[in-house]
């Protein structure tokens, strides 16, 4: 479980990795190590507790973040802006989940007004950077101001009007008092990497706390979206006339929860046909999610699989809630700490729920967390982590929400057709992050496509 204690993010059975700048106490309770780390100001951005001997150690930097049970680890993170997430007020049918890192946000003031609803989780490198870029009053004036080019979401360059207008069109520029923005808020930017940008978590985590987040209150549609949209792949916004037309009548494609189509997912799906085991590299962490969370039979899996190219896409209510909070939560877990399963890092876990997204919103796939096979123990959420939520008091009364199924039958494992084995190769590593999308087809043409480069740079040389 996962919450919010005095502005910091809660996780259980996590610690940072070992850093030289912190510093020990002993407390009594892990109320009191967040307290400590809260009254440091700046000096401290996460504080972990162990359950064992009651240390408390505050850190400076705690983006990097392995398993430790029992414990549990605070971590820093930004205040609500304008409100928290049970206030907010929709004035529209759907709302645009912006994930944001470092690119620019000013694509969003090309949105036709009054449209959607805007709601912006900034990931922030905290005690790496002296302070968040962005703030929620900040992203409230910036759309106040708006840029028309009809009908294209067309990214205006940093210094227009000074200069052209985007490939020529007609641009006019106006202020108003209305604003989108219906909520902004900045979350640490977990996950390691082996060069920028930083933040393996990357898209999976701001998707997901979202969810969490506005669990009572999710707008009817929900369009989720990197900061870089509309240089990848972005459905929604490279068809706004029939976006808009759509959610005029929305019940028509998201009053009811229905798998992903492109219909009414707006999104640019891709289709695999060498998906199975020593063939396709995502495959190990795939199958392990499917056969210990989505209740797949291994011996009946697919070859093909579709999935959503840069998870850009249009999602129902409906279809979000067809599945128990708690299984949001836990896989929220993998992309916030690292080697948390199977040894994957969460840059890894980000790549493979992005081949899993059309499966975690269908509702024809039943959800099912199978703890007792091989591996599944480390999905399972501590419950210890409820009580931290209340400041180490009695841990609350079960939530009525639908949770997992938890059969009383424990088939034997499939040993014979698992292979969840990570990284698949020795050798293979992926800290950083490959182009999107990369399959294993791609993958090996990435690889001939470096090479011939370094190739000819030689030859170009006269090395060779």
């Amino acid at each position: 479980m996962n919450c919010s204690t005095a502005g910091f993010d809660v996780e259980a059975d996590a610690a940072c990795a070992p850093s030289a700048a912190s510093s020990l106490r002993l407390v009594p309770t892990a109320a009191a190590c967040a307290r400590l780390c809260a009254a440091a100001a700046e000096g401290c951005h996460a504080a972990h507790f162990s359950a064992e001997g009651g240390q408390c150690v505050l850190h400076r930097v705690c983006l990097h973040r392995l398993p430790a049970p029992p414990s549990l680890l605070f971590h820093r993170k930004g205040p609500h802006y304008p409100v928290p997430p049970e206030a907010v007020r929709w004035r529209t049918n759907a709302s645009l989940v912006v994930a944001h890192y470092n690119h620019s946000l000013r694509w969003l003031q090309s949105l036709p007004r009054g449209l959607l609803d805007v709601v912006i989780y900034h990931k922030h490198d905290f005690g790496l950077a002296e302070a968040p870029r962005l703030h929620g009053a900040q992203i409230d004036a910036m759309l106040r101001e708006r840029i028309c080019c009809g009908h294209s979401l067309l990214e205006p360059p940093d210094a227009w009007p000074a200069a052209p207008c985007p490939l020529g069109c007609s641009c006019t520029r106006s202020a108003s008092l209305h604003t989108d923005l219906a909520f902004f808020t900045t979350l640490p930017n977990y996950g390691v990497t082996s060069h920028k940008p930083r933040g393996g978590s990357r898209e999976p985590f701001v998707y997901l706390q979202f969810i969490i987040d506005f669990w009572h209150n999710l707008p009817p549609v929900v369009i989720f979206a990197q900061d870089d949209c509309l240089s990848r792949a972005c459905g929604w916004a490279h068809n706004m006339p029939h976006l808009e037309a759509s959610l005029r009548a929305w019940p028509r494609l998201w009053g009811t929860a229905r798998p992903m189509r492109r219909e009414n997912c707006f999104c640019h799906l891709v289709t695999e046909h060498n998906y199975q085991a020593r063939k396709y590299y995502w495959f190990p962490l795939m199958s392990f999610l499917q056969s210990r969370l989505l209740n797949v039979s291994l011996a009946n899996l697919s070859k093909t699989v579709h999935w959503v190219m840069d998870a850009n896409m249009v999602v129902s209510r409906a279809a979000i809630r067809s599945n128990s909070k708690a299984f949001y939560v836990t896989l929220r877990r993998l992309t916030t700490v690292e080697r948390r399963c199977l040894g994957a890092a969460s840059i890894e876990w980000a790549h493979a729920y992005e081949r899993l997204w059309t499966s975690f919103f269908n509702p024809d796939v039943h959800k099912e967390l199978k703890f007792h096979l091989p591996h599944a123990s480390c999905l399972a959420t501590p419950a210890r982590a409820a009580s931290a939520c209340h400041q180490d008091s009695t841990p609350p009364a079960p939530s009525p929400q639908r949770q997992f199924s938890w059969p009383e039958d424990q088939p034997a494992a499939e040993d014979a057709l698992e292979d969840f084995s990570w990284p698949p190769t020795a050798s293979s590593s992926f800290l950083f992050d490959l182009p999107s999308g990369l399959g294993a087809a791609a993958l090996v043409a990435f690889l001939c496509t470096l090479l011939a480069s370094l190739i000819w740079l030689v030859m170009s040389l006269g090395l060779w």
